[in-house]
Formats: C-alpha cells, sequence, structure tokens
C-alpha cells in the first residue's frame, strides 16, 4: 500500500483478508460451532502425547486458509501478470499442514477456500469503487495521492524537495516548527 505502482493491489489485499477474517471468525465460527479434530476422542490422546497445545476456537472453517485464500485471490484479481496464479499453489499447501496438524477437518479447509474467494471477490469491488471514486476527483490531495503517490506533480515536488534542500539547517528548523514554507 506504500507505493503507487502496487497500493491498488495492496488495498484489495488488506480488505480481502480483513472481509475474510470477520465472515470466518466473528459469524461463521461460532454459528457452525464444529469441534476441532484434535478434540475427539481418538485425536486427543494422540495429540495430548504429541505435547501440542490445544486451540481453543471452533474448527469450521480454516482462519488460516481464510486469509491466505483471500490474499493470494486479491492478488490475482488485481494483478497484471498471468504468472501470478502460481501463487494459488500456496494455498492447498497451507490447507494440507492444517489438516496434517489436527487442526481442521478437510471440509474446513474447502469451506475456507470458498470463504476466501468470496471475500476477495466481496473486497475487488469495494477496491474498484474506491478508485472509481478516486479518480473521479483527481484535483483533491487525497485523492491524488492514492493514484499517484504524491501531493502535487512531479514537477511541484522536485521544486519543493530543490528548495528544502537549498536551505540552511537554521531555515530548515524554522520550517518544521513553524509549520510555514
Amino acid at each position: 500500500m506504500l507505493f503507487p505502482k502496487t497500493r491498488k493491489a495492496g488495498i484489495c489485499m488488506f480488505g480481502a483478508v480483513c472481509c475474510g477474517a470477520l465472515i470466518t471468525n466473528f459469524w461463521l465460527k461460532d454459528f457452525v460451532a464444529r469441534p476441532r479434530p484434535l478434540t475427539v476422542e481418538p485425536f486427543r490422546t494422540w495429540w495430548q502425547a504429541a505435547g501440542a497445545y490445544a486451540e481453543s476456537e471452533y474448527s469450521f472453517p480454516s482462519g488460516h486458509v481464510t486469509a491466505a485464500m483471500a490474499g493470494v485471490t486479491a492478488l490475482v484479481l488485481t494483478g497484471k501478470k498471468p504468472a501470478r496464479y502460481w501463487a494459488f499453489l500456496f494455498v492447498p499447501v497451507m490447507g494440507f499442514a492444517r489438516n496434517y496438524l489436527m487442526a481442521h477437518y478437510p471440509s474446513d479447509v474447502l469451506g475456507a477456500m470458498i470463504v476466501g474467494l468470496v471475500a476477495a471477490t466481496i473486497a475487488y469491488a469495494i477496491t474498484l469503487l474506491i478508485y472509481r471514486i478516486v479518480s473521479a476527483h483527481p484535483d483533491n490531495g487525497f485523492c491524488r495521492f492514492v493514484l499517484h503517490g504524491g501531493i502535487g506533480s512531479k514537477k511541484d515536488r522536485q521544486a519543493a524537495l530543490a528548495r528544502i534542500s537549498s536551505m540552511t539547517l537554521r531555515q530548515r528548523a524554522a520550517l518544521y516548527t513553524t509549520g510555514t514554507g
């Protein structure tokens, strides 16, 4: 989100992960209330013997896989290069790891992939709406910053930088303490 070139992807990924976390952790987990596999008796004994700690929340859907799927989908939707599709390989690997650690059932992982896809789609639509609104007001300083990464034009920024670099240390201190320039 810091660099203008990747700002759209960053905003979309942030929104997708937040949307997925809201759907998963604040609604679906409590609504479904499915216990984790490690709390079922044949697995619980093995889990405790292995020395692992017990996770406290419910199982369905996996928050880790939701965040991974939401982030990767947002990256692919906002990206320009088709080579970004390889990032989807990360999601099943994480799902397998969550199954292997007996933190989730396979259906928890599949449900999380669907939730992540939906969250990323919602975030992408919101990001497009934000950019449409911001593009309609290029004269606004905030909108110009979102679109181009600077408050003024490139020429204005270079002139301000040249003016500040030609000042003495005392003049710069006065500039920052008074806030005028």
